[in-house]
């Protein structure tokens, strides 16, 4: 595994970390809002024998510099951009999970010469067209929460909840010390206005190439309803809702999730 440091000729600090033959198909992953790259470490790992893949720090998180206007979701695809350009320097497959569906899509539908194929793992909608209340009901309370908790306590609190019941200790243990790593409350509440100004919808319509959409079964953030509704119109687009699955389908059944990846990236070469 190889840890990546790197600033942009625009001054931006990119950081994540690497695996996989330099020569073969890239795979860049954006996590979601409450963890950090690492935990795509486990993906890194299982599918660095076939494609380079990257694991790219939101910005703010894990020391990688903040957006200067986190309610523009172009601030943050234009960053990914960036990373693309500058680091992976040729087309690529974006996987991103919960919030980072949202900056995928964003730089998907706005530089699709740099992607091969969008994979969306547990998307989330966006929370631009909701109401003030729902906003705050959403994001302003878990803000104010990791704001007076701190960070050590918030996690260790809200980490569980993207996980279906039942799902193993250790793997909830190590998804909350990730989270503790790479979360401050700066870039917690940057990306909670990135959520409150997005609308996936929207930006998928501007994407036109290969498409796959992943949740679980027990995901009530990310519903098969809503995969459907992404889904809709579109003739290049892949659907797996997981069965016993919440919010995190890359960790909870890492090996279906995987194996679907794999299928997948193999048909955008």
């Amino acid at each position: 595994m190889e840890n990546i440091s790197w600033r942009a000729v625009s001054g931006a600090l990119h950081t994540g970390s690497a695996a996989g033959p330099a020569t073969a198909l890239p795979i860049v992953t954006v996590h979601g809002m409450s963890t950090g790259h690492a935990s795509f470490q486990p993906l890194l790992r299982s599918l660095s024998d076939e494609f380079r893949l990257y694991s790219w720090s939101v910005p703010g998180y894990t020391g990688a510099d903040p957006v200067a206007d986190p309610s523009d979701a172009a601030r943050y695809g234009d960053r990914l951009i960036e990373f693309i350009e500058g680091v992976v320097k040729r087309p690529v497959v974006l996987l991103g999970h919960s919030l980072g569906t949202l900056i995928t899509a964003n730089a998907a539908g706005r530089r699709s010469e740099l992607v091969r194929g969008l994979v969306l793992a547990n998307p989330v909608a966006g929370l631009r067209d909701e109401s003030e209340k729902t906003k705050d009901e959403r994001v302003g309370t878990r803000v104010k929460a990791l704001a007076q908790q701190g960070v050590e306590q918030f996690c260790a609190q809200r980490v569980p909840g993207i996980f279906a019941p039942g799902a193993p200790a250790p793997m909830i243990a190590n998804a909350i010390e990730v989270a503790r790593a790479a979360v401050t409350v700066d870039a917690f509440t940057a990306a909670g206005e990135l959520l409150c100004g997005s609308s996936l919808i929207d930006m998928l319509r501007d994407y036109h190439g290969p498409l796959r959409l992943v949740t679980g079964q027990l995901d009530a953030v990310s519903t098969a309803a809503l995969l459907h509704t992404l889904a809709e119109g579109r003739k290049d687009v892949e659907l797996e809702v997981i069965e016993g699955c919440g919010h995190s389908a890359h960790l909870e059944r890492a090996e279906e999730f995987r194996m679907g990846l794999r299928a997948f990236a193999r048909q955008c070469q």
